[in-house]
């Protein structure tokens, strides 16, 4: 088994990555809303950041975000049942 310290670490990234999902799932119109409000009072004629790329990034830091949560979910399983060390005195 890996070091307490190693788990400790790969279970605290876990549970810091999950409940950063949870926040922004439940509280993501209070983030995203203002982005959006801000973009839909700019005229029609010169866009400043393009809206079609706007709409995308909402997508893409979510599932970011749920990759990040699978790499963890990994990088746990590694720390606490695959890392194995054998300690060759007797």
């Amino acid at each position: 088994m890996a070091s307490g310290v190693r788990m400790l670490v790969a279970g605290i990234s876990l549970v810091t990555n999950t409940v950063i999902l949870l926040l922004f799932t439940f509280a993501g119109g209070a983030v995203f809303g203002p982005i959006y409000s801000w973009l839909s009072l700019q005229p029609k004629t010169g866009w400043i950041i393009n809206p079609a790329i706007v709409q995308w990034f909402p997508s893409f830091f979510y599932g970011f975000l749920l990759v990040l949560e699978l790499v963890l979910l990994f990088n746990l399983y590694m720390q606490v049942v695959a890392s194995r060390t054998y300690s060759t005195e007797w």
